[in-house]
């Protein structure tokens, strides 16, 4: 089943998963509520935009494929690919603990990945 993969992704972003920020993106209440408990099933193509732009994802970011048991896919199936695990974790948390001397570190690593993604 296809679902929508917001409060993880904002999680991921460093963003607090309520339904403030979505509504400040333009969405009503009653479907911001909707996607951050994870019982949206449908969205218009404006605010799947809409969110991507302001999440700087695609699609597929936001959209997670659940297994069905009873009905198993395999790994070469194109909705595979959409299958993620859920993490709560958010790199912010990690930022947060670092001391000054290992924040220099990451910075510097960072950087450079970037760097090698821009060259790609």
């Amino acid at each position: 089943m296809l679902k929508f993969y917001i409060k993880e992704v904002l999680r991921v972003k460093g963003y607090k998963p309520n339904t403030h920020i979505l509504q400040r993106m333009g969405l009503r209440y009653t479907a911001a509520n909707r996607l951050i408990k994870g019982v949206t099933r449908s969205l218009t193509l404006d605010h799947l935009e809409m969110l991507c732009v302001f999440l700087n994802c695609t699609p597929n970011d936001i959209l997670n494929f659940e297994i069905n048991p009873d009905h198993p896919i395999t790994e070469e199936h194109p909705l595979y690919s959409l299958s993620k695990p859920i993490s709560q974790e958010s790199p912010i948390d990690y930022i947060k603990t670092l001391t000054p001397e290992q924040a220099v570190e990451a910075t510097a690593l960072v950087k450079a990945f970037w760097e090698k993604q821009k060259k790609q």
